[in-house]
């Protein structure tokens, strides 16, 4: 054996005397080895410094590694993923699906110029993959021939996805505030890629810097109800912020200070907001109504309770996860989404 080389069970196998096989079953099936033997390859395994077979081996041998990978969107990195409520719930979700299974969840970095590598050298058998703009992601899968879900994207017909009516929920929010008498609103959208908030003033048209196919049906939900009321959204001021952006709640208040009731695609935007108007002194919500999106559990425990439109987020991601899995069938499904009155909404100041 080189003496830079690790020890391998061939050297163990040889040290003790015996075949490879016998040496295998020692640390595989040591129930199947007589004692003196299994002795023998032990004390050839310490005295070479061999600590057991590579687990990456044996798994590739089996042609199956039991782990399920989750593509983690590229905008968000782990620590975001974990921060986020909304991330925190997804992964819940998913790991529903694998203790069903009795497979481990494995995160691959779906961001940046490495992606791709991540993803065609993943040891898992299928993954779940959420909030790209990175066609090359969905070819490396198919190239490695395993199952996927996709996760709130437009997906191929024979595709299996699941998502959710942004559409409808949105729909519902606005005209939840509509009906309370309000007629002065601004949004909050969601900033897919790092940066400053930006700021679309009214009359800038409504075509977002950064939006995904979720948040544009948010955006058309939110119009449909406004033109209802004889609204245009043009005539709204909108700002798009990363989720995590702490000074959002600044951003949208300065501008649209007289608008009277915020329409927040994510429930962490919407918190952020919250605790600015708190901090300022702006009542929520006898000064200013705010409707978020997700229905997080922190939107529960919020003063005053955020109203928000509650989709069911970690069914969303083990439904998912089980396609892959096998535990679903595959299809497509759309989940409703669906307005939760709380206290963070009320009647539009007189």
């Amino acid at each position: 054996m080189n003496s830079q080389s690790k020890p391998t069970l061939v050297d163990v196998a040889q040290a003790a005397g015996v075949s490879r096989s016998t040496a295998s079953n020692v640390f595989a099936h040591p129930q199947r080895v007589r004692p003196a033997i299994r002795q023998r390859v032990e004390e050839a395994a310490r005295s070479l410094g061999y600590l057991g077979p590579d687990p990456r081996g044996r798994l590739l041998r089996a042609g199956k590694f039991n782990a399920l990978g989750f593509i983690i969107p590229g905008t968000y990195g782990l620590v975001n993923l974990i921060e986020s409520p909304y991330g925190r719930e997804l992964i819940l979700g998913l790991s529903d699906a694998c203790d069903a299974a009795g497979v481990s969840l494995t995160l691959v970095d779906g961001g940046g110029e490495q992606a791709n590598t991540a993803v065609a050298n993943a040891l898992v058998d299928g993954f779940v993959l959420t909030n790209t703009r990175d066609p090359g992601l969905a070819r490396t899968m198919a190239q490695r021939a395993l199952p996927f879900t996709i996760i709130d994207m437009p997906a191929a017909p024979e595709f299996p996805s699941v998502g959710i009516d942004a559409h409808g929920g949105a729909l519902e929010a606005a005209r939840h505030l509509l009906a309370q008498g309000h007629r002065r609103f601004a949004i909050v959208s969601v900033r897919h890629e790092p940066g400053p908030a930006i700021v679309h003033p009214p009359g800038r048209g409504r075509r977002l810097h950064d939006a995904f196919p979720l948040d544009e049906a948010k955006l058309r939900g939110y119009a449909e109800a406004l033109a209802e009321a004889g609204l245009s959204i043009d005539d709204m001021s909108i700002v798009e912020s990363v989720p995590w952006d702490p000074e959002i709640g600044s951003a949208i208040l300065e501008a649209a200070p007289d608008a009277t009731a915020l329409l927040v695609m994510s429930d962490r935007q919407a918190l952020t907001v919250l605790r600015e108007a708190r901090k300022r002194g702006i009542a929520v919500p006898g000064a200013l109504s705010i409707v978020g999106f997700d229905g997080v559990p922190e939107g529960a425990h919020a003063s005053p309770r955020l109203t928000t439109v509650v989709q069911p987020i970690r069914e969303k991601a083990r439904l998912a996860a089980a396609m892959v899995l096998g535990l679903e069938p595959h299809a497509r499904h759309i989940l409703p989404a669906r307005l939760h009155i709380r206290g963070s909404s009320g009647p539009a100041p007189a």
